[in-house]
């Protein structure tokens, strides 16, 4: 195999490589997204304002 051939062939893989990261990355940006979107649990609620209530008496 030539030079030129093995070249072209590793710059067609480091384009899917690249191409397969854009994929991963956008599909994390859009679960992130969903999930930050989602509301806060009610037990979690729930202790972040006793957290408050109680930082506030101090």
């Amino acid at each position: 195999m030539s030079d030129d051939n093995q070249h072209d062939q590793q710059n067609g893989r480091s384009s899917a490589i690249g191409e397969a990261d854009d994929a991963i990355a956008q599909n994390l940006k859009r679960v992130f997204d969903q999930v930050a979107s989602e509301p806060i649990p009610d037990q979690l609620q729930s202790l972040l304002d006793q957290l408050k209530s109680s930082g506030a008496q101090k």
